[in-house]
C-alpha cells in the first residue's frame, strides 16, 4: 500500500514542497515521480504547472495496524498496545492493555470479528493473499488449552458411557482443535455435523 499525494506547482520544486506539506514529511522521507512537466505557454496562452506524485510505501502489516487503530480510536480505546510480528503472508498482531475485555467478547466472537475485517481491509488493499492473525492478552492460547481439556474430558466420558458426546456450536477454527488432540487416540473418533454457523463437534467410540 502507498500513501500519495498528488500536487501541482509553478515548478516541479513547488509541487514537490506542496506535496510534502501535505504528507507532513520530508524529502527524504518518500519517493517521487514528475507527472507533468511545467509549460510556460506562448503570450500566457497554454501554459500548464508542474504536476507530482509524491509517495510513502506502507508495509502490509502497518495496514493492518492502521486500520485497528481508527477501530480502537472510534471505540475509545486509543491506549490499546499493538504488537506485530510480520512474515512474508502472515502479520501476527497482539493487542494488550486495559479492558481488553470488550475486544475479545464472548468466546472470543468479537476478536474473530475483528480479525476478518482486518483480513477484508488488508485483502482490499494488497489484492492478493495476506492472513492477519490477531490475539489479545494471549486469549487464543488460553483458549486452546480450554479446548484441549474440554476434548480430553468428552472422550473419557465417550469411553466411559460408550455414548457420542455432543458439543455445542463452535467456529471451524475451534473444532479442528477439538479434532486435532484426540487424533492421535486409538478408541476415539471425532466428526463435525450440522449446517454453518451452527456446525458442532461429536466425539464418539470408534
Amino acid at each position: 500500500m502507498n500513501r500519495e499525494v498528488i500536487a501541482t506547482g509553478r515548478t516541479v520544486d513547488e509541487a514537490l514542497d506542496k506535496a510534502y506539506e501535505q504528507l507532513g514529511i520530508s524529502r527524504d522521507e518518500a519517493q517521487f515521480e514528475i507527472l507533468d512537466l511545467p509549460k510556460k505557454g506562448f503570450l500566457g496562452l497554454g501554459a500548464s504547472p508542474a504536476k507530482v506524485r509524491v509517495f510513502i510505501e506502507v508495509s502490509k502489516a502497518q495496514c493492518a495496524v492502521d486500520y485497528l487503530q481508527s477501530i480502537f480510536h472510534q471505540m475509545g480505546l486509543d491506549q490499546v498496545q499493538i504488537d506485530v510480528t510480520e512474515t512474508e503472508n502472515c502479520a501476527n498482531i497482539t493487542l494488550s492493555g486495559d479492558g481488553l475485555g470488550v475486544l475479545i467478547g464472548r468466546r472470543g466472537e468479537t476478536l474473530d470479528a475483528l480479525q476478518y475485517l482486518t483480513n477484508l481491509a488488508a485483502g482490499k488493499k494488497y489484492h492478493h493473499h495476506y492472513f492477519v492473525l490477531l490475539d489479545a492478552e494471549s486469549y487464543r492460547s488460553r483458549r486452546q488449552k480450554t479446548l484441549e481439556n474440554l476434548a480430553a474430558r468428552c472422550a473419557s466420558k465417550a469411553k466411559h458411557t460408550g455414548e457420542a458426546v455432543k458439543l455445542e456450536p463452535m467456529p471451524a477454527g475451534e473444532r479442528k482443535i477439538i479434532h486435532m488432540a484426540l487424533k492421535d487416540d486409538p478408541l476415539i473418533s471425532t466428526d463435525s455435523e450440522g449446517e454453518a454457523p451452527y456446525r458442532y463437534v461429536v466425539v464418539k467410540l470408534k
